[in-house]
């Protein structure tokens, strides 16, 4: 189905009462429950994005807005350019939602050339978000269209003072030193940076965002979500990012040789204790800078009865635990009670006496997808059900 073609005059008979325009559907499903659509593709990966979505956003209050003026739009997949976006915050420049990669491109055209003379006259908006595309990628092909200037972001946190959610896309060209304007930020919430490309090494790695998690990780940071990027560190996150309630790490290489021996994984165990929602995809095979260490697994899925997991969806494609690891973190005293969500796939190390831990540490399991997982094959179907009753279970090998 062809991308919708947004044109301003949408907006121009829009009556004093609406307060949200969302083609994307994450406005308007804030505290409500998605349904799942009959066309929609079941393959591992959509389906999870589906659930992981579907979980996100029943966790996420509906605000309260008085009705009065436009205050949120949320762009999705629709086609909308950088300066129709700076034409939208000239006609409403209350918003407190533009959710589009075309943002600060749209920022930038409205005060670039006032950028380069003084900062002090620049206007202040109320937008909650910053949302930022500087790759040359359009439709998974490289376009020599001009990107965002390097100091884009010191622009748009200039001018949006009270952003609390970035979302960035970038490339293998992309410079290192294009992010480090956000830890101007006064208040970080939630964290996206996504590399469209694959194939070459990026310039903008992990040690990059290193400041951003220093500053906003401790108290702050709720959300963060890292795809193809270079040289994470898994630590970090862990001893940095206590606060994190959503963690989706995809595709990403990890520091290697590991950085277990600076931060004592041996003697100490170090956990994000408010962690609700985990998404891990390994993304590539051979890659040998792919593997997480097994301290990782035991920092975010570690329970036992005194001191139970609050996990409430799991998604994890191939992750390389040993079955010692795995053995140890769903054991007889494995607690998991908010638990809905579980989907698992090409895991070879998964066998059926770790789902019978699994069915025990559970309250009520909603959805179980195995794939893909050597060790549990379809013939099994039958005992896996009769052990989560009342959840709807899938498995494909």
């Amino acid at each position: 189905m062809a991308a919708i073609r947004f044109n301003n005059s949408m907006l121009d008979s829009l009556p004093s009462s609406v307060t949200t325009i969302d083609f994307h559907g994450d406005l308007y499903y804030r505290d409500r429950t998605i349904l799942k659509m009959d066309n929609q593709s079941t393959s591992w990966l959509p389906d999870t994005e589906f659930w992981l979505r579907r979980l996100k956003l029943e966790m996420t209050k509906q605000p309260s807005l008085e009705p009065g003026s436009l205050r949120e739009i949320h762009f999705g997949e629709v086609k909308v350019t950088g300066a129709e976006i700076a034409e939208i915050l000239k006609s409403f420049p209350q918003l407190e939602i533009l959710r589009h990669y075309q943002l600060t491109t749209g920022l930038c055209l409205l005060h670039g050339k006032d950028w380069e003379k003084t900062e002090e006259n620049l206007p202040k908006y109320n937008l909650t978000n910053i949302d930022a595309d500087f790759s040359h990628v359009i439709r998974c092909r490289m376009s020599p269209e001009a990107v965002l200037p390097s100091d884009a972001l010191k622009l748009a946190v200039t001018v949006c003072p009270k952003a609390t959610s970035v979302n960035l896309r970038y490339d293998c060209s992309t410079p290192h030193h294009i992010v480090g304007y956000l830890t101007s930020l006064t208040r970080l919430q939630e964290l996206s940076a996504v590399c469209v490309t694959s194939g070459e090494r990026t310039l903008l790695d992990f040690n990059d965002l290193v400041p951003i998690l220093e500053k906003f990780g401790p108290k702050t940071l709720k959300s963060l979500e890292l795809k193809v990027l270079e040289e994470v560190d898994p630590h970090v996150i862990a001893y940095v990012c206590p606060q994190l309630t959503r963690l989706i790490l995809s595709g990403c290489g990890y520091v290697t040789p590991s950085t277990c021996f600076i931060y004592r994984c041996l003697t100490s165990s170090k956990r994000l204790p408010k962690l609700k929602l985990l998404f891990y995809a390994d993304g590539d095979d051979f890659s040998w800078d792919h593997s997480l260490p097994q301290c990782f697994w035991k920092s975010v899925l570690e329970s036992d009865i005194r001191q139970p997991n609050i996990l409430e969806g799991i998604f994890l494609e191939s992750p390389r635990m040993t079955v010692e690891t795995l053995t140890y973190l769903l054991n007889e005293n494995a607690d998991f009670p908010n638990l809905q969500v579980f989907s698992i796939c090409r895991a070879s190390e998964l066998n059926l006496s770790h789902l019978q831990s699994l069915s025990r540490a559970v309250n009520k399991l909603n959805y179980l997808r195995i794939t893909d997982c050597e060790q549990i094959g379809i013939r099994l179907g039958a005992r896996i059900i009769q052990m989560f009753r009342g959840a709807e279970v899938k498995i494909e090998s």
